[in-house]
């Protein structure tokens, strides 16, 4: 299978080729820079955070969800206040939108980014007093936006910064007024991306049983006549196969499959591999363990007319086999920027029910005098509350 394209923004940089990352959380933790310090006047203003809301959207479990990776930049909204810029808006994919400086009034433009591009490098200008004039940017494929392109041309310039590690933009800190941003310094995070390693499935664990289901007539035959008489009789037996698949996930990243039988398939986990199509799947998902189910099992209800015997009482009895077994398995995700793997370890549940058999008994007899209902006694456990009753009771 090739490689899963959706790619989250997360903390790389602290692993060695090949390890196996146990969470995604272990890669959250967002980058603060302080390169561009040296460019504006970090002495005035008062302090700004836009990794505020970025790292509460990946962190806040009491709002009742997991770490959230790939919760990049959508857009960047920046506002120009005369020879300076103002104000910033970044929207983030889930996290709500944070600003910093003067959102307001009609001068201003805001550049929006593809799902899979993300913020490389940065360059910026201030005046001579400090304060933040221009804005360039470069995502991954070369792509410059800039603002604050006309305002003056008393500043002075930083060198294009290019963010180390295979880090990304998540947002600014600094200090500002109102709508004077005095200095600039860069949050960030890195990629990964899931590639599909393999499936690894432990034949070794495997654990499969049978077991017989018996099941009765919803209805029965009476005849309280002296003479034979024919009785349709209806039975429901559970057919067909159900497949489920459960696995486990790493914060943030669901991992699993989905399964369809073919027609063919036969019992038990004998020929599962075989009959079934496998569609590995990762994707983002606040949930931890989940499930999923091809259940193609039904009833299927016999009718049958059978011949009931002078002053006696039938029913019919269906006989089939459910077969089942637990197939564990392991699924490898790589991440390609550092050899960190990722492994989810499911249980595919296979039950086939086999096709059922029916067959018909004598349960009782019927007094010819009164009517009276007399049931076996090795069928009281099934057809016990007719017993004592009077055939009259039922015609």
């Amino acid at each position: 299978m090739g490689k899963y394209l959706f790619t989250l923004m997360v903390g790389i940089w602290f692993y060695t080729n090949n390890a196996v990352a146990n969470d995604v959380m272990d890669y959250l933790t967002p980058h603060y820079h302080n390169n561009l310090r040296n460019f504006g006047d970090p002495t005035k203003g008062t302090a700004y955070d836009m990794g505020t809301e970025w790292v509460k959207s990946a962190f806040d479990f009491d709002k009742g969800y997991a770490p959230t990776p790939g919760d990049k930049i959508n857009e960047i909204t920046v506002y120009k206040g005369g020879d300076r810029i103002k104000g910033i808006r970044i929207g983030y994919l889930y996290a709500e939108d944070e600003t910093m400086g003067a959102v307001d009034g009609n001068n201003y433009r805001t550049e929006t980014l593809d799902p899979d591009e993300y913020i490389k490098s940065i360059k910026i200008f201030t005046k001579e007093s400090g304060r933040l004039a221009r804005l360039y940017l470069w995502t991954q494929n070369g792509r410059q936006m800039t603002w604050g392109s006309n305002n003056g041309y008393k500043y002075k310039m930083a060198n294009v910064y290019t963010f180390p590690n295979d880090q990304v933009l998540v947002g600014f800190w600094g200090t500002v007024d109102y709508d004077e941003i005095w200095s600039v310094n860069l949050i960030t995070t890195g990629l990964i991306e899931l590639e599909y390693v393999g499936i690894t499935w432990h034949e070794d664990q495997i654990s499969n049983s049978s077991q017989e289901m018996v099941t009765y007539s919803s209805n029965i035959g009476i005849n309280d006549t002296n003479l034979v008489q024919s009785k349709q009789m209806r039975l429901g037996i559970t057919e067909g196969y159900s497949v489920s698949d459960s696995y486990s996930t790493t914060a943030g990243i669901t991992m699993g499959m989905s399964v369809t039988l073919g027609s063919e398939a036969k019992a038990g986990i004998l020929t599962l591999k075989e009959s079934a199509t496998w569609s590995t799947t990762a994707s983002l998902s606040t949930t931890v363990g989940s499930s999923s189910t091809d259940n193609q099992s039904y009833t299927n209800t016999m009718v049958e007319t059978i011949a009931v015997n002078p002053y006696t009482i039938a029913a019919m009895k269906g006989i089939n086999t459910m077969y089942t077994a637990d197939f564990p398995y392991t699924i490898t995700y790589q991440n390609p920027y550092d050899g960190a793997e990722f492994e989810v370890k499911g249980v595919v549940n296979d039950v086939y029910f086999s096709e059922g058999e029916s067959f018909w008994a004598n349960i009782g007899t019927v007094n010819p005098d009164s009517g009276l209902l007399t049931i076996e006694t090795e069928w009281m456990a099934i057809f016990g509350h007719y017993d004592g009753t009077y055939a009259q009771d039922y015609f």
